[in-house]
């Protein structure tokens, strides 16, 4: 008996959880929230944070969805470009005139897609540095820490 009283707690939990979120999402206040649906403030604001991060929790979901499928594509282009280059590289066509030309197109193909999978994860972002003190430090201090390194600040 105590099971079902639970699986209708949780029912009741989502029910009102979304109806939470549709009453914020058409601009309610969390105040008026509470009252229509007959539940605190601070449970209006905690349905509303898990709302939240169930919401972007699926977006990420549907980001590596995306980006997998996008990979997959572009494994594929690579894959046949490279095919193809391997196909017609150091052949000639009827009139005996080379046809590295086919090869070259490929390959530029092949970089191209190289280069859209390299941004798909983010391997071509640059490297964010950072610092941090223990202590505060004066400017002279500072200047004079840069001034121990040949070059602080690389290209």
């Amino acid at each position: 008996m105590s099971r079902s009283i639970h699986a209708k707690d949780i029912a009741r939990k989502l029910r009102n959880r979304e109806a939470a979120a549709n009453l914020r999402a058409d601009g309610w206040r969390l105040a008026d929230i509470a009252t229509e649906i007959g539940i605190s403030i601070g449970t209006v604001h905690n349905y509303l944070a898990e709302a939240k991060q169930e919401a972007n929790r699926r977006a990420g979901d549907l980001g590596e969805q995306i980006r997998a499928t996008e990979d997959v594509r572009l494994l594929d282009i690579i894959d046949r470009g490279m095919a193809m280059v391997e196909a017609v590289a150091g052949k000639c066509d009827q009139h005996g005139a080379p046809i590295d030309f086919k090869a070259a197109s490929a390959l530029g193909t092949v970089l191209r897609a190289s280069e859209s999978r390299r941004r798909l994860y983010g391997v071509d972002a640059p490297t964010k540095v950072t610092a941090s003190f223990a202590a505060p430090m004066t400017e002279e201090e500072a200047l004079a820490i840069l001034a121990d390194y040949d070059n602080p600040f690389p290209d």
